[in-house]
């Protein structure tokens, strides 16, 4: 996990600058669509995923105290949730980058779709935390 000098973790920023960074150099250019208030038939889905993650930290405990690298690599990926301290910091690096983001009122798969309808992208073919992505007609 990477951090900045005041621990405070910086990972999902490496991440989102290389992937964007590979996209522009191929030519594409990236729109980011965050999720908005998620609709009330997705919590009972949210109540799981919160007990998977709960489950996963007290495996996670256990890896730790026996020392067992692999299990904490692997629970410590099972443990983690994207903030909206974590969107927030992507929505700004990716506004630094002059590039667009898109604030959907509910899910962000349906305002990509809503996007590809109206011919404004095309495609949104990956999930980065939490957020689609969409590729833009122009340049």
């Amino acid at each position: 996990m990477l951090t900045n000098e005041a621990g405070e973790v910086t990972s999902h920023l490496q991440g989102m600058f290389y992937r964007t960074i590979r996209l522009l150099e191929a030519g594409i250019k990236p729109a980011y669509v965050f999720d908005g208030k998620p609709p009330d038939l997705k919590k009972q889905e949210l109540a799981k995923r919160f007990l998977k993650r709960a489950a996963a930290s007290e495996e996670l405990a256990v890896a730790i105290a026996s020392q067992n690298k692999e299990d904490m690599e692997k629970l410590s990926k099972r443990t983690m949730k994207v903030t909206q301290h974590h969107n927030e910091d992507c929505k700004k690096l990716l506004k630094l980058m002059d590039l667009p983001v898109v604030e959907a009122p509910s899910e962000a798969e349906a305002q990509c779709a809503a996007l590809c309808k109206a011919g404004k992208a095309c495609i949104f073919p990956f999930d980065c935390l939490q957020n689609r992505s969409l590729f833009s007609h122009d340049n």
